[in-house]
């Protein structure tokens, strides 16, 4: 029985081949990312550089006051959908994780309706002062769930302290 080098060979190749562009599409989606990534930054900098130039539209005070407004608020509303969340019946496991996530989705959704845009004015307004805060930039726009929007708030809180000590 004679071995056919040719056949193996060409089997060879074709496995090779499949490992190099395996190769070739992971290479290209983490460039991919790391491109998306940078123009994110871009971005980023791009809206702080035109709020730094804008007029600002509160008065420090105003600003103080409405924004530890807006995270009491905020708190109060989670601390209500705390109380309020389903109960956890340990024998329909899969209705009581499905409840739980329909419960916290429809508290994403409540933030979005009634909070995200003063979250982003007043996060604006602190830019224009100079403050910054990472947990509210990072989030503010798509928080995941309610407990990110608690680092919200809280980030709220921050930002005014540190306005207040200016």
């Amino acid at each position: 029985m004679q071995r056919n080098y040719k056949d193996e060979f060409f089997n060879f190749l074709l496995s090779k081949k499949r490992i190099v562009v395996i190769l070739i599409v992971y290479l290209s989606i983490s460039a991919l990312g790391n491109f998306i990534d940078s123009v994110n930054k871009i971005w980023n900098g791009i809206e702080y550089i035109t709020i730094r130039l804008e007029n600002k539209k509160l008065s420090d005070n105003d600003l103080i006051i409405q924004s530890r407004k807006l995270a009491k608020e905020m708190s109060l509303y989670l601390t209500e959908r705390d109380i309020n969340q389903p109960k956890v019946d340990y024998n329909n496991w899969d209705q009581s994780v499905r409840d739980s996530e329909a419960y916290s989705a429809a508290t994403i959704g409540h933030y979005y309706t009634d909070f995200e845009s003063k979250v982003s004015l007043y996060r604006a307004e602190f830019l224009k002062r100079g403050l910054i805060s990472k947990t509210v930039d990072d989030f503010y726009g798509h928080p995941t769930n309610p407990i990110v929007i608690q680092l919200v708030a809280n980030g709220l809180n921050e930002l005014a302290a540190q306005q207040q000590s200016k």
